[in-house]
């Protein structure tokens, strides 16, 4: 199995360009030719208006009715064309159109980002595509890129980590003749506290996740559902089985007790009639001069994700599943907010004082804190901006002296915004990076249900104070599959992670680790502190998590650099 391909060209090209690649052309302009895999599902917009690649679903039906969309004929209607693509449909789609009046063809990516829109810009044209290696023939890494992806843990700002790529973000158009985007979409537009009634909501959140997962699951014959046992996944896996999919679902254990979670996965599974597969993050699932991602123009990070992946391949295999289903982003789109936040909210929005005071009772319970910490804690809040403070992790990094570009739309709150509120936005900000599957190209696509448009759009509405109601996070998601989800699933409140394996990776490892990084390119571009790094190496015991989580981030970027840094391709 291989990933849907596409590639769009502004210019002439031989359509044998495109034979090259194992494409077929399926578009075609005076300005535009678009060719794609004959797995890329298209859907033609009316009058040779463009084409929409990758899934398209209208919000009340199984499938989107493009039809609506005719060719207008001033071409000032582009801007209304793709808000009322936005307000009807959703997916992980992107839209090419080339309208008569426009100045040059759009390139318009969903608003969730499941399909990845990457472009280059060269003096003859701009190359458009899903796959960084359809774009360019010889690669160069973007050594300042790559430092402000690691010192902002993955922050989005249209800049990738590889010379002359960029991106074209969630909610975003690229314009091909001025070489830039503008963004169509905002969070910010459904921020609406004011309209929410909590019943309401929960029954809305109830079966807008089921109709995501019914429609992104509609092709599957079998779907392997990752599961953890947590909340995410188990949602996730109530949804399938409320579509009646004959599903699988895969648990991944560490041999540490402390990232073993396959009491709560049989639960899960148990409850729901799901055949379950067991298995263990081993060390030889994960190569150490490998990155996780060699597929993607960032690095992801994060070794563990080659052991995913080739434990999820090897499962689906077995059980002949054709799509991987994630309760990835649960913690992003639910709001999962420890701190005095909600308090603030809850008071800025002129809540009756009971509430106010039930929030404070729901955030000391929440987070263990006192009365008197919580309301500290709020009223600090309330001191600063408005704005989400996005974090800086300097560790082990040697410093550039340039700040990283904390630029994005989304941080721009507006002047009525709530400071939960601006963490919810900024969570869902960092969430993008989880839209790029890590899997390896031969896994069967990834769904991600609980990141689809109207599961976003309809949780943005949710105000943050809620999200804490009884002093449990996730409240509403919660309340919403209380019904469906076993006791033991619903009514957690911690839950372990693999954070064992990472030390047993770097314990087993420690000499060739140092020689990986001491002797690499990360050393060689003065990019890390190799000072510091000699001594994290020779004290893992006493290290805290954030420099182990980094060393082992610091193995995945090397493994990277060292993929695509003088890469060539014919």
């Amino acid at each position: 199995m291989t990933r849907a391909r596409y590639l769009a060209v502004v210019s002439d090209l031989h359509v044998d360009s495109f034979k090259r690649q194992n494409l077929n052309a399926v578009f075609r302009s005076e300005r535009l030719m678009i060719a794609a895999s004959s797995d890329m599902p298209s859907t033609y917009l009316p009058d040779g208006l463009g084409i929409v690649l990758g899934r398209i679903f209208d919000h009340s039906a199984a499938v989107a009715d493009m039809t609506r969309f005719a060719r207008n004929a001033d071409g000032a209607e582009l801007q209304r064309l793709i808000a009322s693509i936005f307000r009807t449909c959703w997916g992980s789609y992107m839209v090419a159109i080339d309208h008569p009046h426009a100045p040059s063809p759009v390139f318009v990516r969903d608003p969730s980002g499941g399909l990845p829109v990457y472009y280059a810009d060269r003096p003859s044209n701009v190359c458009v595509s899903n796959d960084v290696d359809l774009l360019q023939s010889d690669f160069r890494v973007d050594w300042d890129a790559l430092h402000d992806h690691l010192l902002t843990e993955g922050l989005r700002t249209g800049a990738t980590c590889l010379e002359h790529i960029s991106e074209v973000g969630p909610g975003t158009t690229l314009h091909a003749d001025k070489r830039v985007t503008s963004a169509h979409w905002s969070p910010w537009d459904h921020c609406h506290p004011q309209a929410f009634r909590r019943e309401d909501a929960v029954e809305q959140l109830r079966h807008t996740i089921q109709d995501a997962t019914a429609k992104l699951s509609a092709d599957s014959k079998r779907p392997l559902a990752y599961i953890s046992g947590g909340l995410d996944s188990s949602i996730v896996l109530a949804a399938l089985a409320a579509a009646d999919r004959d599903a699988h679902a895969l648990t991944i254990a560490t041999r540490d007790p402390s990232g073993d979670e396959r009491v709560f996965a049989r639960a899960a599974a148990e409850h729901f009639g799901v055949p379950l597969h067991e298995r263990f993050h081993d060390l030889e699932n994960v190569e150490l001069t490998r990155c996780a991602a060699p597929h993607l123009p960032r690095p992801k990070r994060r070794p563990i994700y080659q052991s995913m992946s080739r434990l999820g391949i090897e499962v689906a295999g077995a059980c002949d599943a054709d799509a991987m289903v994630s309760g990835n982003g649960g913690d992003h789109v639910f709001c999962l907010i420890q701190s005095g936040a909600p308090i603030v909210d809850c008071f800025k929005a002129r809540q009756p004082l009971l509430d106010i005071l039930a929030t404070v009772e729901n955030i000391c319970t929440l987070t263990g804190c006192s009365v008197r910490e919580a309301l500290g804690a709020a009223w600090r809040r309330s001191r600063r901006s408005l704005a989400y403070s996005w974090p800086l992790h300097a560790d082990l990094l040697n410093d550039h002296g340039r700040a990283p570009s904390l630029q994005h739309p989304w941080l721009d709150c507006p002047a009525s915004a709530l400071p939960g509120k601006a963490f919810h936005v900024a969570m869902l900000l960092q969430m993008q990076e989880h839209m790029e599957s890590p899997l390896d190209a031969k896994a069967p696509p990834m769904l991600t249900p609980l990141m689809a448009q109207p599961v976003i759009e309809l949780c943005l509405g949710i105000p943050s104070w809620e999200w804490v109601r009884g002093g449990v996070n996730r409240s509403v998601a919660r309340d919403a599959f209380a019904r469906d989800l076993p006791d033991v699933i619903a009514n957690r409140k911690i839950k372990a992670g693999p954070e064992s394996f990472s030390v047993q990776f770097l314990a087993a490892n420690r000499t060739q680790i140092r020689d990986l990084l001491l002797g690499g390119l990360l050393a060689e571009h003065r990019f890390i502190d190799v000072g510091r790094v000699t001594a994290a190496l020779d004290d893992l015991l006493l290290l805290d998590g954030e420099v182990i989580r980094r060393l082992v981030q610091l193995v995945d970027v090397e493994g990277w650099c060292r993929h695509w840094e003088g890469r060539q391709l014919g």
